[in-house]
């Protein structure tokens, strides 16, 4: 499996969270990517990264004239964004959100990419992050978001507005186009 999760006996408290500053790579586990609008420069990547991650940033690289700035999210540890969701086993759990986003028109994206049957959580925490986002808008008129998780289907990338099913299919799915968001045509 991909990502840790963190199993925690209660729901989290939530914190604010912002894109660090500075952020510190072990080189024997990161190398260094090229990125024009990677917020860090410059942008590490794990050696052995999963390849929807490289695809969908290599895809962020190419859309770049929509986006400001694009995230390569961590996967544990309290520097790194996460939602607090309830797993299989119906305890706590952290998901981390591989991509954040903030397009042209200052519209916030959060995105986790997964394969079809990569991650028997998929659903779980995809509907936290739906959950999550609706929260946020409720509370921030003023901004924008959008996300959920986000999977390869030939050459593009599809993702859902809305929550899933423990069997779902990609019927009714958005196809994720980072000019669709920059001038706020959503």
């Amino acid at each position: 499996m991909k990502q840790h999760a963190a199993t925690i006996s209660r729901k989290p408290e939530s914190y604010p969270w912002e894109v660090p500053d500075i952020r510190y790579y072990d080189i024997e586990q990161y190398i260094e990517k090229a990125a024009t609008v990677h917020v860090l420069q410059p942008l590490y990547v794990q050696k052995r990264a999963y390849d929807p991650e490289k695809i969908f940033a290599q895809m962020l690289e190419e859309n770049s004239a929509s986006l400001e700035w694009w995230y390569k999210n961590g996967d544990h540890g309290k520097e790194h964004f996460a939602v607090p969701y309830k797993n299989k086993r119906d305890d706590w759990a952290l998901f981390y959100v591989d991509f954040l986003l903030k397009f042209k028109d200052g519209t916030l994206g959060f995105f986790d990419t997964k394969t079809m049957t990569g991650d028997d959580e998929a659903y779980r925490k995809h509907n936290a992050l739906i959950d999550y986002l609706s929260d946020v808008i409720t509370h921030r008129k003023n901004d924008k978001f959008i996300g959920g998780i986000t999977i390869r289907d030939g050459n593009s990338w599809k993702y859902c507005r809305n929550k899933l099913s423990e069997s779902f299919t990609l019927h009714g799915w958005s196809v994720f186009n980072p000019a669709d968001f920059a001038g706020g045509n959503q």
